[in-house]
């Protein structure tokens, strides 16, 4: 019994030791932009945006920045929903294999699947941002990186 009682606690133990993976800080952006960047960057790279709302803006297709509410200049969120050339800095953009995902970063923080997609997300080593890949059908359809406050 008692070799029961430690092989059980030995396999709780490795398993509890299995860490996530936390990205370096600069991992969590995308088409070269990371959430917390001004807004001036943003338009220093890519020009004048297509569309404007309210705290968003577009440029070109499937590429949007959203901004903080309190201060405009600040990057609060970054999004691509095509395969626009937009990637991360390891290289994965829309339209490849999910497969592609834990090959790049390793095992997510945290899966979430649902009857039509799957969404795997990171989170930066100082917790403060996060990357969010959202597949269909076994491709990458939305890659979305943001502050997480």
């Amino acid at each position: 019994m008692k070799k029961k009682i430690a092989g059980l606690l030995g396999a709780l133990m490795l398993t509890s030791s299995i860490s996530f993976a936390a990205l370096a800080n600069d991992q969590i952006a995308l088409g070269g932009i990371t959430p917390g960047s001004t807004f001036d960057r943003v338009k220093s790279i890519y020009g004048e945006p297509t569309q404007v709302g309210d705290d968003e803006y577009q440029f070109g297709t499937g590429f949007i920045v959203e901004v903080k509410e309190r201060d405009r200049n600040i990057v609060e969120k970054v999004v691509t929903m095509n395969n626009n050339g937009i990637k991360t800095p390891e290289g994965v953009r829309v339209g490849m294999n999910e497969s592609a995902i834990e090959s790049t970063y390793g095992r997510p923080d945290k899966i979430d699947r649902d009857t039509y997609d799957t969404e795997y997300k990171y989170r930066s080593q100082d917790g403060k941002r996060e990357m969010e890949f959202k597949v269909v059908n076994g491709l990458i359809v939305k890659i979305k990186v943001e502050l997480n406050d």
